[in-house]
C-alpha cells in the first residue's frame, strides 16, 4: 500500500507557521524539552550507579539535565562533574583514558581489602598491600551519551507530532 503524504512548499510552511501562535508552539517545545531533560538525568544517574562502584554519590549527584534556550535554538543538555564541588573523574568514566602521576614517577595505591573503609576510602599505609604503577588505563563506561541517545530517539517523534499539529 502506498503511503499518502501531504506536500507543501517551503513558502506555505512558512506562512502556516507565521499564522500559528509562535509563542504557544515554542512553549510546547520547551515543555517537551524540559520533560526529556529530566528523563535523561534520571536515566544517566541510574546508568552511573549500575556501571560504576559508588563510593560517595558525588558523581551521580553532579549529573544534571537542562534545557538550553537561545533565539532560534533549543537543546537538551546533559552534564556531569560540575556543581559546588567539581567531580573531576566524571569525564574519564564517560570517555575512558589513561591516568599518569602528577608528581613522581609512579601512581601508588592500596590493593588489599583491609586498606579501605566500608565505603572504599583508603585507611592509609598501615599494614596494607600497595601497588606502584606508571599509569592506569580506565575503560570508557559511558553513562551520559546512551541516556541522550535514548531520549533523542523518543523526543524527535514527539516534536514531529507537535509540528504536524501546527502545520
Amino acid at each position: 500500500m502506498d503511503r499518502l503524504m501531504a506536500r507543501i512548499t517551503v513558502g506555505e510552511l512558512s506562512e502556516r507557521l507565521n499564522n500559528t501562535s509562535r509563542g504557544a508552539f515554542l512553549r510546547a517545545l520547551h515543555v517537551i524539552a524540559l520533560d526529556y531533560a529530566a528523563q535523561a538525568e534520571t536515566r544517566a544517574k541510574g546508568r552511573a550507579t549500575t556501571l560504576l562502584t559508588r563510593r560517595s554519590g558525588r558523581l551521580s549527584g553532579s549529573i544534571a539535565g537542562r534545557v538550553q534556550r537561545r533565539p532560534g535554538y533549543l537543546a537538551v543538555r546533559l552534564s556531569a562533574g560540575g556543581g559546588g564541588e567539581d567531580v573531576k573523574y566524571a569525564a574519564i568514566h564517560e570517555y575512558g583514558g589513561t591516568i599518569y602521576p602528577k608528581r613522581g614517577k609512579y601512581l601508588r595505591f592500596p590493593v588489599s581489602d583491609d586498606a579501605f573503609t566500608p565505603v572504599g576510602v583508603s585507611r592509609g599505609e598501615g599494614g596494607s598491600l600497595w601497588a606502584s604503577v606508571e599509569s592506569v588505563t580506565i575503560p570508557a563506561r559511558p553513562y551520559l551519551q546512551p541516556s541522550i541517545d535514548d531520549i533523542e530517539a523518543r523526543m524527535i517523534p514527539e516534536v514531529r507530532r507537535v509540528l504536524r499539529g501546527v502545520i
